[in-house]
């Protein structure tokens, strides 16, 4: 029961010990397991004594330092990296990231490279003269660190006096936290080497070299973000509006290419246009008040991403109709200019098909039924061999109805002369000539529409003897003697003459 309890409490107690670092883990910083190592074998070159660290050489066979490291520089904490076309290295970093460079001991600084004969020196005369450092009397492993910033601006050195004094075989030891910059570090030491590894023999004699670890990094932002804000420093997203204007918060991403285009909107021949005024690169904390439309381009050279921005300024109603309401150019000139846009479309689209398709429809028809009526005979003649007569048959109809008419008129005054003897005479001969007519009328294949009209025209076959109206519509003078009845049961609807044959009988 006792060891169920100490468990019990010893998990408790790691779990306690455990979560500030958990803790640590997820405070928005990036949880990175990426790692970059400068390797001493390859960074290492062999200086002169007490010379400030200059005039390096690379190592080679028979130096007490050939063929092991003092140790390796790391960098930890970042996205990626790019390396440059003369090898320096890239650290790409997003927000959270934190970036450090520590270095790693790999020697026991007694006994370097398993031999007691090589040790690490405290140097009375250390000093740094590339980074123009003061003297160091008490050193045991120099390390200078400086950082240049976006305007090419060196800070202070950040010098460790004796940086490898209590290092230890296996032991990570942090320098510094990485902001974006350029970066240079050197590790300067000085070695102990014992006479007799030199091969002097008898004379027991100490030498002392002096050796450089140098490298060279870049830490940059991986991303593409800025921070437009209003004046009151409210952040704007992209397409926003405020009528007093913005500033640019470059959220210190001293390295991107960020560009402001600034443009407004003028009068052109078809509308509204866009004018551009300038187009240059911005400035941190630069505020921007002029009326208009604000383009924003942030590049970044080391991934090629490109973002870009908008934002409104002013208190011009075409402005807010842009950026509130989310208009295009082309819907605001819609709007604002409704009857130029009706009028401009008709005269580009419409004019073409009333010209061209119409006349082929109304023009090329009147030609054909030109032909078709204007020389009717020559056509038909030569298409069927047939000739039309109804011109020539009703110019005969009518003239055979004047003769009977005439003959007609010459029997009753022959019958008023000779008296009822002649009466029968007349008769017979006026049946005669009636036959005659009839036959030659039939001959002639009266067309149908005159036939029509002839029925029309017919009048009814009564005697009225009070107004002395006969058949075939003559007025003449009534002789009771006479017998009209007979003559008029001899006599057909379809023999009747028309109102025009009476009238020239009469005549």
């Amino acid at each position: 029961m006792r060891n169920f309890k100490k468990s019990i409490l010893l998990t408790l107690t790691a779990i306690i010990l455990l979560c500030p670092k958990v803790m640590a883990d997820n405070d928005g910083t990036a949880s990175s397991n990426n790692e970059y190592t400068f390797s001493g074998s390859q960074y290492v070159l062999h200086t002169k004594t007490d010379n400030g660290f200059s005039g390096g050489k690379a190592i080679e066979k028979g130096d007490p330092h050939y063929g092991w490291s003092m140790g390796d520089f790391k960098i930890t904490g970042y996205t990626s990296y790019i390396v440059e076309n003369d090898g320096t290295v890239v650290f790409l970093k997003n927000a959270g990231d934190r970036v450090k460079l520590s270095f790693e001991m790999q020697q026991d600084k007694d006994k370097l490279n398993d031999d007691e004969d090589i040790v690490l020196h405290f140097d009375t005369k250390a000093y740094d003269e590339y980074f123009q450092t003061k003297v160091y009397q008490h050193s045991m492993g120099l390390l200078v660190m400086q950082r240049t910033d976006y305007q090419n601006k060196p800070d202070e050195p950040i010098v460790f006096e004796s940086f490898l004094e209590y290092s230890t075989a296996q032991y990570d030891k942090e320098v510094q936290l990485c902001e974006e910059g350029d970066y240079e570090v050197a590790l300067d030491y000085e070695l102990k080497v014992d006479g007799s590894v030199l091969g002097l023999g008898f004379i027991d004699k100490d030498s002392y070299e002096d050796y450089r670890f140098f490298i060279k990094f870049k830490v940059r932002n991986g991303n593409c973000m800025i921070f437009p804000r209003n004046l009151t420093g409210n952040e704007l997203t992209n397409e926003s509006y405020d009528e007093e204007g913005f500033f640019i918060d470059f959220a210190k991403s001293r390295y991107l290419q960020i560009y402001v285009e600034y443009k407004v909107l003028v009068e052109g021949k078809e509308g509204l246009v866009e004018d551009v005024r300038y187009n240059r690169p911005a400035a941190d904390g630069e505020k921007y008040t002029q009326p208009g439309i604000y383009e924003i381009t942030i590049k970044n050279q080391y991934t090629d991403k490109t973002l870009t921005k908008t934002i409104f300024v002013g208190d011009d109603p075409t402005i807010k109709m842009m950026a509130i309401d989310g208009m295009s150019l082309r819907e605001v000139n819609e709007y604002l200019y409704p009857e130029e846009e009706e009028t401009t479309v008709p005269t580009e689209t419409e004019p073409p098909v009333t010209q061209t398709v119409p006349t082929e429809q109304t023009t090329v028809p009147p030609t054909e039924t030109t032909i078709a009526v204007s020389e009717p005979t020559e056509v038909e003649e030569k298409a069927t061999g047939k000739r039309d007569n109804s011109g020539f048959i009703l110019v005969c109809a009518v003239g055979s109805v004047v003769i009977v008419a005439a003959l007609f008129f010459l029997v009753s005054i022959l019958k008023k002369q000779k008296g009822s003897a002649s009466s029968s005479l007349e008769t017979e001969s006026a049946e005669s000539v009636e036959d005659t007519s009839d036959s030659t009328i039939q001959e002639e294949a009266i067309p149908e529409s005159e036939s029509e009209i002839e029925k029309k025209i017919h009048t009814p076959n009564v005697v009225d003897e009070e107004n002395d109206i006969y058949p075939y519509g003559r007025t003449v003078a009534y002789d009771k003697d006479l017998d009209y009845t007979t003559k008029i049961e001899k006599t057909s609807e379809d023999e009747a003459p028309d109102s025009s044959q009476k009238e020239e009988g009469e005549k």
